[in-house]
């Protein structure tokens, strides 16, 4: 989305990154309160670094070919 707050707490949980996205969008489209949340999600959540992306990279790749 915007943050990525969808996709970090995907993350977090070992979910697909779609999952939350797609709830996130679905309640958005009947309450507001979602929004509220994101924005204060995106507020308090800290940021991502490039090392770490780079090395949940290179472990989910690693996952994926032990599979």
């Amino acid at each position: 989305m915007i943050a990525g707050v969808c996709a970090g707490l995907a993350e977090h949980y070992h979910l697909r990154k779609n999952g939350p996205r797609f709830v996130f969008v679905l309640f958005s489209c009947f309450f507001a309160i979602p929004v509220l949340i994101y924005c204060v999600l995106w507020l308090i959540l800290p940021q991502e670094t490039l090392l770490h992306s780079v090395r949940a990279d290179v472990q989910r790749r690693a996952n994926s070919i032990r599979r």
